[in-house]
């Protein structure tokens, strides 16, 4: 509810507030994720965390099996692999202040620079198909599945053109 000019109060209509709406899978499946890798032990030695930790407790269902062996780096690390290329590119961000973090954390980090897993086959074809607004039967005689490069906001496939014949 917002004062006017007038004084008058008047509430932003509802399809202005429905972007926030549409915000909640990915704020679950963040939780979810800092759940699984039980990323809440970050935040433990800070006073007032304890909340926190006990919001997050429905989330830890299911944890990563090798949670509790597993470094706090390493968990963070494939935390950020799960959650997605915006946090892969924050990780490497992080990586490169060694002045800003602990030899350990900054080593794990390290590897979002260039060992990254790639993304699932089946989603290519439809990453493709969606860039060119054709079908990629159409455009390409053989459309390699599994990448033979991999970063954090690409991939790269061999493919050949129907057309041509040639490799790309």
């Amino acid at each position: 509810m917002f004062a006017g000019f007038s004084g008058a109060i008047f509430a932003p209509p509802l399809i202005s507030r429905a972007h926030e709406v549409s915000h909640l899978p990915r704020l679950l499946k963040i939780l979810r994720v800092v759940g699984k890798y039980r990323l809440d032990e970050f935040l433990v030695q800070q006073p007032g965390a304890w909340w926190i930790r006990l919001f997050l407790t429905p989330y830890r269902i299911g944890a990563y099996a090798n949670s509790t062996n597993d470094s706090k780096s390493r968990r963070l690390r494939l935390a950020m692999e799960e959650l997605g290329p915006i946090y892969i590119k924050f990780g490497q961000l992080l990586s490169t202040r060694r002045d800003f973090l602990d030899k350990e954390l900054a080593d794990e980090l390290q590897s979002l620079q260039d060992n990254v897993p790639p993304f699932t086959s089946p989603s290519i074809e439809s990453i493709v198909e969606d860039a060119l607004g054709l079908e990629t039967k159409s455009v390409f005689g053989k459309l390699d599945s599994e990448p033979f490069a991999s970063a954090s906001v690409a991939q790269v496939h061999k493919a050949e053109l129907l057309v041509a014949k040639r490799s790309l």
